[in-house]
């Protein structure tokens, strides 16, 4: 027992060193786009700002769907190649069939787009806006490319210069657009464009030593099996933020939009904590997942993930006004009550991404994507019946309606196909303890019970800590208690 409780602690501290570079690197990657993001909002109508962002995240959904598994394949097959030569193979056959792709597949996106455009907010601008979100794709797509191989093949320092780089080249290009007129929709894509390419170019210079002609395509072909469904499931994913801004789009208004872009640019503060985690998480559960007592380990640490997460639901939701004005330069109720379902879907949807780590060790992860999907149809339907009576509210109760499905469904497969022993007693109490405590808190605001919001925060603050307290067991206090003692002393 004294040694699976080494081996565990050694595994979190080296993979929290090695995380700990590029949390780095995030911390002012995420600050330099907060600060892109108060500069455009309050040099721009948030109507404006709304269709902005809409577009970005269309870009980046674009890139995910051409990219669709090979950076996760192809990292996959790096480390099975020791051979230098190999690698480079894998990587420029990976990327040269990447912007085949992308060479084919968007112009038809650009003829779909035409004919989407006439049903959307920005019709009248389509001869300038459609072409320059486009045109962002296969330089996001490369700086993408750029980063994973840096990652792959350890040079965390180039990393660095890659992600703090690109995010302050954004905020160069802001401040130059700023400094000439006043920002709106074209000019301000036109600014990403100018950075993205740039740091496209940066990326490309920095894993040149990986790039060659490729020979053939047998190790693309070799890495596509595996691609398909984390594509398929990465694609899943990551077109929920377009498609809850487009319901907000037709069933709202552009104000709205606004609103829901704003709550997105706050909620980049607790997802900084849950993309770490997630970075941590992955590897650590695959390398223990054998050990008899692993189950107790994955328990302790989903405990420790909510209650985490839970103060900073609460932090963030306490201080919503304060970051909305920041923002905003003005008051906007839309904005905080969005703030609230978002904030609670993410704790929800990174709860699931610990209790799906069964679907993930069975190998049948197209169960995954089956519970994306049915999480999709569920926001889209549900968004569609409450939105027109609801408004905002509607839309936020649709997604968390969404995502609590994907967790129920993330518990039920599981236990199917690769039991664990959860605590789910103590994540259903846990969630719907923070839930109802700051939805008073959002009450208690909206009449300007400014008193006994404060109250109601402090006592959910308290409420986090005595259940977390509670809920450990002997074996956990232990556990924690030694890891303590064997850190102070050094490994």
């Amino acid at each position: 027992m004294q040694q699976f409780r080494k081996d565990i602690i050694r595994h979190l501290v080296v993979f929290l060193k090695s995380s700990s570079i590029y949390g780095v690197a995030g911390i002012f990657g995420k600050s330099a786009q907060v600060v892109v993001a108060i500069l455009l909002i309050r040099n721009m109508t948030i109507s404006d700002y709304g269709i902005l962002d809409f577009l970005l995240i269309l870009s980046n959904l674009l890139v995910v769907l051409f990219t669709f598994g090979q950076d996760s394949s192809t990292g996959r097959y790096f480390f099975e190649y020791p051979d230098p030569s190999n690698r480079q193979q894998l990587i420029s056959q990976s990327l040269f069939f990447q912007l085949l792709t992308l060479s084919i597949g968007l112009p038809a996106v650009w003829m779909i787009a035409k004919l989407l455009a006439t049903s959307s907010a920005y019709i009248d601008a389509y001869d300038l806006l459609v072409p320059f979100f486009l045109i962002q794709v296969p330089f996001l797509l490369l700086i993408d490319f750029s980063l994973n191989i840096l990652n792959w093949s350890r040079r965390p320092r180039a990393y660095c210069v890659l992600m703090i780089g690109s995010s302050f080249s954004q905020l160069i290009s802001v401040l130059i657009l700023l400094s000439i007129s006043t920002p709106n929709i074209k000019t301000a894509l036109f600014a990403y464009l100018a950075s993205n390419a740039t740091s496209a170019f940066v990326g490309l210079f920095l894993i040149r030593s990986w790039l060659v002609w490729p020979k053939n395509f047998e190790k693309v072909k070799l890495t596509l099996s595996y691609a398909a469904p984390v594509g398929v499931i990465s694609l899943a994913v990551a077109v929920m933020p377009a498609v809850e801004r487009a319901l907000v789009d037709n069933y709202l208004s552009k104000q709205s939009l606004g609103e829901y872009a704003i709550a997105a640019k706050i909620l980049l503060i607790p997802l900084f904590f849950y993309t770490i985690f997630s970075t941590v998480w992955t590897p650590f559960y695959l390398s223990v997942y054998k050990n008899s007592n692993a189950q107790d380990i994955y328990n302790l640490l989903l405990k420790i993930l909510c209650v985490i997460g839970g103060l900073i639901f609460v932090v963030v939701n306490s201080i919503a006004d304060f970051f909305i004005e920041l923002l905003a330069d003005a008051r906007y109720p839309g904005t905080s009550i969005i703030l609230f379902f978002l904030g609670f879907g993410i704790l929800i949807r990174n709860i699931g991404y610990i209790l799906e780590i069964g679907i993930d060790l069975s190998g049948r992860t197209y169960l995954r994507l089956i519970n994306y999907v049915c999480e999709t149809l569920a926001t889209i339907c549900l968004s569609v019946l409450l939105a027109p009576y609801f408004g905002l509210y509607g839309v936020g109760t649709a997604v968390l309606v969404g995502r609590a499905l994907n967790l129920l469904l993330v518990v039920l497969t599981g236990r199917f196909v690769y039991p664990l022993r959860w605590e789910i007693s103590f994540v259903i109490f846990f969630a719907g303890m923070v839930f109802v405590i700051n939805a008073l808190v959002l009450v208690a605001k909206h009449y300007e019970y400014f008193f006994l919001a404060i109250g109601t925060e402090l006592i959910s603050v308290f409420c986090i800590i005595y259940l977390f307290l509670r809920s450990l067991s002997n074996s956990d206090r232990e556990f924690l208690a030694w890891g303590y003692r064997y850190l102070r002393r050094g490994i």
